[in-house]
């Protein structure tokens, strides 16, 4: 499945890759010895864990569509009012009534998608990939999400746990994708 959806993103005339992530990437560090944290389970290390491996994927990816129409972003869409609290298993009564009296405070899910859409539809970001984005920004994200090993070392890790492995002629000789086109 995601070859066939790379594909008809890279079909498409102007394809854009969007990736929800958030400033817990910050916090995060990829732990190779145990990414499914298996041992000594924290949803809050697995959450930052995982913001940060949305992050290096989307940069790992950018580079891989460098001489295609596709783009590849990413964002922290700001701190929104969900229900993310409820469906922690690590989260207290304290916790949820900490949430409950900061959610006034906090994006309502329209405002939350403000930076998804102009990412999706704007024209000022068409020819604009591997970054990450904040209130329709671009930002710097931590300085490990730019360490290229590590996001090699994470997409050929993420094959093998998924067992796909993307044909080299689709991203980085469009041969397959040229192809297509003519048919």
């Amino acid at each position: 499945m995601p070859v066939l959806i790379l594909v008809n993103i890279l079909l498409s005339k102007q394809g854009r890759i969007i990736n929800v992530s958030g400033e817990f990437h910050r916090k995060g560090r990829i732990g190779f010895e145990d990414l499914e944290y298996s041992k000594n389970y924290s949803a809050f290390k697995a959450l930052c864990q995982a913001r940060l491996a949305d992050i290096l994927f989307v940069y790992e990816l950018s580079r891989k569509l460098k001489n295609t129409m596709a783009t590849a972003n990413c964002l922290h869409p700001g701190f929104v009012a969900t229900n993310i609290i409820n469906n922690d298993p690590d989260s207290s009564l304290l916790k949820r009534i900490l949430y409950k009296s900061i959610s006034p405070f906090l994006k309502s899910p329209e405002e939350g998608a403000e930076t998804v859409i102009y990412l999706a539809s704007s024209p000022e970001v068409t020819s604009v990939s591997g970054k990450y984005f904040f209130e329709k920004k671009c930002v710097q994200s931590s300085a490990i999400t730019y360490d290229e090993e590590i996001a090699r070392q994470l997409w050929k890790v993420s094959e093998l746990m998924i067992k796909v492995n993307l044909p080299k002629n689709i991203i980085y000789e469009n041969k397959f994708i040229n192809e297509l086109k003519t048919k």
